[in-house]
């Protein structure tokens, strides 16, 4: 067992490591001895004044222990004089800041003379305000910039920040949606902290040089009347003198951070796209590097690393797996409880306060999309007709021309307007550099009437990509309408104007699609706009609703190296790893075939045969049901009573049933809700007073119905009327083509198909079933209302 003695040798080491002459007594004095016992260490200040104390422990103790002897030596002995407190021993360092408030934390290692000194200079010349002293209104900002007024919400954000410093804690997480001004909220907190004499010098860290531009304009537009903001690229730190804000690139920090600033150079550090900054364990180690900060982390998408995850049990098998785990858990690094930010304002939250704009989504799956989409992939042509290919393969192993074709007339068809009747800007996602060039060859040749300017590719690779995305954005600038990127815009991307967001590649990754979703929400009164469109043709909506297991615990980085980990796992987040073409091969598969569109997710409503989104047609049915209760209150009991239902469809009818602009029927809300209901079963279900079934719990009740009625045995019957009978109910459930071939061509001729016919032969069937019978099944098909929605 080690002895305290070998504790000091550790800590003496450390403290030279931070600049500290040990040898120096008007720095460091060792065993001072006090009325109540003494002290392994006292830190000075550059005027030889006490500022710290140091209480070393050995190995085998943690030193957390010692906080009440420490503290005890320093009120009797130095009361009034010094502020801090370390708590030591060969692997653990805690920092107390008791005077302040808060807890002793870990840090990694001390502060230097420097830091410590300026910190308690400030403290003794500058008055300190508690930051909840002075209310923060709307009007924060209206001296030097009158047309920016705080939300509510920026406010309760603020607040809840304020609040809990005040109590002692240091560590906060803001869940903000994207477009909700994250970059006023923070330059609101940057203001306060300097004004209340609660930091002097803060980090803003960003994960794009693009960013850091924006993010300086923004903060010396509203900091300029108090301090200096300098952005660090790497290198010297000339350019930051006069500077209480720096913003810097988390690149910039881990190339040479640990060069230029001390670990306590920072009393305040803002992280922007939090959920990253900490993400890599270069990233991580940087931020670690720094101690004594108030951490605040601003994210849309916070990464939930401990989401359904066995702490305990996962500790005992592999200890390494939850330290990864943990280290890169977003909420528990800002000190947050499982799952839960400081603070949350959602996509949600601000639609419905009319913050942000509401999404539509346009699904259309085409012939090919549908054959990608499905367990046995797109079948290739010629030379490769062995081959197949999944929906994430398209464009990176093969080429698909005619389907390319088709997405980017579907967009153009369908696409949002502006007032003016230009089609809106727009944001198109490729798989890849060359996809993103060949979709943007397609449109300029679509729109010949655009000289070649109608859209333009903005990716990594192409010279110039920042000023074109600058320039895109502009308000002011018609041409080109359209962007086709990869990743470049998938985050930090403030284009207010974009109208149209067309997914022409699948995303597996639910971040990610946030993100995405987060370039069209926000408010762009110029263009009237009050909703944006999603363009889904590759079924990212189907994905996510009906494949991805949303209870499925996050992946890990590969760099974890553990039993969880796979192959494919990346230590940087897919949302930041750029999209690539495939490597070379000898001959690039082209699939010829002609496409055509097989589904479109939309209602045709009304006289004139207006196309409605369904998901639009839900909400919108939604609100003029809440609206009418308004209207109308006693409706309520009359939807609740059976025995008034006749009444209840007469008030319906006269009220609210086919009239403009949605034309609300049973007809429509059974196609938008793709459940079959009543009208009172859909009105209870927007008042919450009932809950729709499922569609799948409709097909799974008209399941079981139809192997009740035909698949039970009779006298007589073949042992196989059962499984004949499930096989025709569930090929028909599952093979869209089938049921849509017996539905307008009503025959048992199918029977000759696979699977059918090399299962049973033709007379096994009329045997087992009859004719009768097998038409009768045939007529239960067609007139399934299930099957058809």
């Amino acid at each position: 067992m080690q002895n305290e003695a070998f504790s000091r040798v550790v800590i003496d080491q450390k403290l030279k490591e931070s600049g500290w002459d040990i040898t120096d007594s008007n720095q460091v004095a060792f065993e001072d001895h006090g009325v109540v016992g003494r002290a392994d260490y006292i830190l000075k200040d550059k005027n030889g004044n006490p500022v710290a104390l140091i209480e070393a422990k050995a190995p085998s103790i943690d030193p957390y222990s010692a906080k009440q002897q420490a503290l005890n030596y320093i009120e009797t002995q130095y009361k009034g004089k010094i502020d801090y407190i370390y708590l030591a021993n060969d692997h653990l360092i805690y920092f107390w800041d008791f005077v302040a408030g808060g807890d002793a934390y870990p840090v990694p290692s001390f502060f230097t003379k420097e830091d410590l000194s300026r910190k308690r200079q400030s403290r003794i010349a500058t008055n300190c305000e508690s930051l909840t002293q002075k209310s923060v209104e709307p009007d924060y900002f209206s001296d030097i910039a009158t047309d920016i007024k705080l939300r509510p919400y920026q406010i309760d954000a603020w607040n809840a920040i304020a609040t809990k410093y005040d109590s002692g804690k240091r560590s906060f997480l803001l869940e903000m949606a994207t477009g909700t001004g994250k970059t006023v909220l923070a330059a609101t907190i940057i203001s306060k902290f300097l004004k209340t004499n609660q930091a002097q010098n803060v980090l803003f860290v960003v994960d794009r040089i693009e960013l850091a531009g924006q993010t300086k304009g923004k903060f010396e537009q509203l900091l300029g009347n108090i301090t200096a903001v300098a952005t660090y690229w790497g290198g010297s730190k000339k350019n930051l003198v006069g500077a209480n804000v720096v913003v810097a690139t988390i690149q910039s920090l881990i190339a040479h951070g640990r060069d230029v600033f001390t670990p306590g150079y920072f009393d305040l550090i803002i992280h922007d796209e939090a959920h990253r900054s900490i993400y890599s364990i270069e990233a991580r180690g940087i931020m670690d590097y720094f101690v004594g900060a108030t951490k605040i982390g601003l994210t849309a998408t916070p990464k939930d690393f401990l989401k359904n995850i066995d702490v305990e049990k996962l500790a005992e098998t592999d200890p390494r797996a939850i330290e990864i785990r943990i280290q890169r858990d977003t909420y528990k690094y800002f000190d947050c409880e499982k799952g839960q930010a400081t603070y949350r304002y959602t996509i949600q939250d601000g639609v419905k306060e009319k913050y942000l704009v509401p999404l539509r989504l346009h699904k259309m799956n085409s012939i090919l999309t549908q054959e990608a989409l499905s367990p046995e992939g797109l079948a290739g042509e010629s030379d490769f007709e062995d081959e197949s290919y999944k929906i994430q393969e398209l464009e990176k192993k093969v080429i698909v021309p005619e389907r390319n074709k088709l997405m980017m007339e579907e967009f153009l068809e369908y696409a949002e307007k502006t007032p003016t009747g230009e089609i809106g800007k727009t944001i198109i996602f490729a798989v890849s550099q060359k996809h993103a060039t060949t979709l943007e060859k397609l449109l300029n040749s679509l729109k010949p009437e655009f000289n070649g300017r109608f859209a333009v590719t903005i990716t990594s690779r192409v010279q110039g990509a920042h000023e074109l995305a600058r320039d895109f954005k502009k308000i002011d600038n018609k041409l080109p309408r359209v962007a086709v990127s990869v990743d470049m815009l998938t985050t930090g991307y403030d284009a207010p104007e974009v109208q149209n967001i067309v997914l022409a590649r699948p995303v597996f990754e639910p971040t990610l699609y946030q993100q995405i979703k987060g370039r069209g929400t926000r408010l762009c009164p110029e263009i009237d706009k009050d909703h944006f469109t999603i363009y889904d043709f590759c079924g990212v909506g189907e994905y996510f609703k009906e494949i991805y297991d949303w209870t499925a615990p996050l992946k890990v980085p590969r760099e974890a190296k553990n039993s969880e980990t796979s192959k494919e796992e990346s230590s940087t987040p897919v949302e930041a790893l750029p999209i690539t073409e495939s490597p070379p091969i000898t001959e690039q598969p082209i699939i010829t075939r002609s496409d055509l569109v097989k589904t479109r997710d939309q209602i045709i409503i009304g006289p004139e045969g207006d196309k409605v989104d369904v998901e639009m047609y839900q909400d919108e049915w939604t609100k003029t049901v809440k609206k009418f209760m308004e209207e109308m209150p006693e409706i309520e009991k009359i939807a609740e009573d059976e025995e008034k239902t006749e009444d209840f469809l007469e008030i319906m009818d006269t009220k609210i049933l086919n009239k403009p602009e949605f034309y609300f029927n049973e007809e429509n809300l059974v196609k938008s809700h793709r459940v079959v209901a009543t009208i009172r079963d859909f009105f209870l279900a927007s008042m919450g007073k009932k809950k729709l079934p499922t569609q799948d719990e409709q097909i799974k009740e008209w399941r079981d119905g139809m192997l009740e009625k035909y698949g039970r045995s009779k006298v007589g019957g073949s042992q196989n009327r059962y499984i004949m009978a499930k096989l025709i109910v569930d090929e028909m459930i599952k093979n869209r083509d089938l049921r849509d071939e017996v539905q307008q061509k009503p025959n048992i001729r199918f029977l000759l198909q696979e699977p059918f016919s090399p299962s049973f032969t033709t007379d096994e069937w009329i045997n087992t079933f009859g004719t009768e019978e097998l038409s009768s099944m045939v007529y239960d098909v067609q007139n399934s209302k299930v099957l058809k929605v």
